[in-house]
């Protein structure tokens, strides 16, 4: 009963900054509640694993679903609390990490995995019957093989699904696309080969908190806690000022999402807000490009045999294209002016987008900015009056500044 000291009371606000005094979630009456059910499927993990595996309709409802299990609960916070298990099915263990959410007030679970193998169903729960239902997805990918990422916005499923290895037919491993909700029909944005990275996925079994627009999710180590706000429109994890180096959570501390406003509640019961916009985020990472990226790489091993001739017509134009451009910028951006504007920031290390400004080729397409940084790079190098070059980021190895020396 030690873990009723850490998950005393929480309080959210719901009220954005209003002066309405938010109710109260008082989560040791959660507990007692969820252990006279005496199943310790219900209750395993519940310290440290309650804030994953609860997801809210309102201020005041929420449904709990314990990672791995078919239970489901429904949790009203009042001036007293309510735990009504909704479910009735007793199959369990090939869920865990799934992606729990709720779309026009139904309940779904996508993906997971156990007993040795992955998940990659969509699940529907069925009020009326207390089951879980498999929702068959028109033109779903027939060997798709486990979820990678997944978030709804707009009433689209996004998601990045990895092929079974044993079917040599494709020529990628990788699928980008998005489920339609109201027809539940699948259309693939594109494939991609790639080795597995962690730069694929923001993390679906560490989501804490998710409003329409924005996802809360953890990564913890050994050391700390990292909590990064993933923004389902344009695909990026965004690191707020609000969430930079607090404590892991506690039971006591807690975070919470209310449309674009995040708030955090610190082991003192204190509470703070940000209203999530450029002056509150330090850090941005593109997930959704990186994807993008992949894919147009990859683009040719999509196309049928017919279309070669073209094709290769159209490599050609483009080709020719970048010839002009290449003559355009020779004409009226030469590398001594670039040079000159590098100058300014010798010594130091700067971002990409910096960078790009720097180069002058920041007004690009995003095609051809990858492309004509790396040739401006490697002529300035050449030269031998400076060098550029690319460093990994040392808060996150994953990603590159770029040093000028």
């Amino acid at each position: 009963m030690k873990y009723y000291v850490l998950l005393s009371i929480i309080v959210f606000s719901l009220q954005g900054f209003s002066k309405i005094t938010p109710p109260k979630i008082d989560l040791k009456e959660v507990v007692i509640k969820l252990e006279e059910f005496n199943d310790p499927t219900i209750t395993r993990n519940l310290e440290t694993h309650f804030f994953k595996n609860i997801r809210f309709q309102n201020d005041s409802l929420a449904y709990y679903n314990p990672d791995g299990t078919l239970h489901l609960f429904k949790i009203k916070f009042d001036s007293t609390v309510s735990v009504e298990k909704l479910s009735k099915g007793i199959y369990h263990g090939s869920t865990f990490n799934r992606y729990l959410f709720i779309n026009q007030n139904k309940f779904y679970s996508f993906g997971g995995q156990g007993l040795w193998a992955s998940c990659s169903k969509l699940l529907e729960f069925n009020k009326k019957n207390r089951e879980w239902f498999k929702i068959e997805i028109k033109n779903y990918p027939f060997n798709a093989e486990k979820i990678i990422s997944s978030w709804l916005i707009n009433n689209k499923l996004n998601v990045l699904l990895t092929l079974n290895g044993n079917n040599k037919s494709k020529k990628f491993n990788f699928i980008f696309g998005e489920i339609d909700m109201s027809t539940f029909s699948f259309t693939e944005i594109g494939g991609f080969s790639s080795m597995y990275s962690p730069d694929l996925s923001f993390g679906n079994k560490d989501i804490i908190g998710e409003s329409h627009r924005y996802i809360i999710y953890e990564n913890s180590t050994l050391e700390k806690c990292i909590y990064g706000i993933f923004d389902k429109k344009t695909g990026e994890r965004l690191f707020t000022n609000l969430l930079k180096d607090i404590p892991c959570m506690d039971g006591i501390s807690y975070v919470y999402l209310k449309d674009s406003t995040l708030f955090y509640r610190n082991s003192s019961n204190e509470l703070s807000s940000i209203v999530i916009n450029e002056s509150s985020v330090y850090d941005r990472y593109p997930m959704k490009e990186i994807y993008y990226d992949r894919i147009l790489e990859n683009r040719i091993y999509e196309i049928s045999a017919y279309a070669i001739g073209f094709i290769i017509l159209c490599v050609l134009i483009v080709l020719l294209i970048k010839k002009i451009n290449l003559n355009s910028y020779s004409t009226n951006e030469n590398t001594f002016e670039i040079e000159k504007r590098l100058l300014i920031n010798k010594g130091s290390t700067i971002k990409r987008e910096e960078l790009d400004e720097l180069l002058g080729i920041s007004h690009l397409s995003f095609d051809s900015i990858k492309s004509k940084r790396s040739s401006i790079i490697r002529t300035i190098n050449d030269n031998g009056r400076l060098k550029i070059e690319r460093i990994r980021k040392e808060d996150d190895k994953r990603f590159f500044k770029y040093s000028i020396n």
